[in-house]
């Protein structure tokens, strides 16, 4: 109830159920996100990157919530 009171909410989508559902949905939404992507539309915030050898630093970084926007695994 506080959250309704704050006027707040959680919201998520089980894009496992779409993608095993409606795959080609699912391609068709991944194709627009790039398009806007390489048209400058979207403009994702990095916080930080890691190697992929440091991926479990990368996690702690997550859990411990020391990011701010994306951490990204550079293979």
């Amino acid at each position: 109830m506080q959250l309704i009171n704050d006027n707040k909410g959680v919201l998520g989508v089980n894009l496992l159920h779409v993608w095993n559902q409606r795959p080609l949905l699912v391609r068709e939404w991944a194709q627009q996100l790039l398009d806007w992507f390489e048209e400058g539309k979207i403009k994702p915030k990095i916080d930080s990157t890691f190697p992929f050898d440091q991926a479990a630093l990368a996690h702690h970084h997550i859990q411990d919530r020391k990011n701010i926007s994306k951490v990204i695994l550079i293979p």
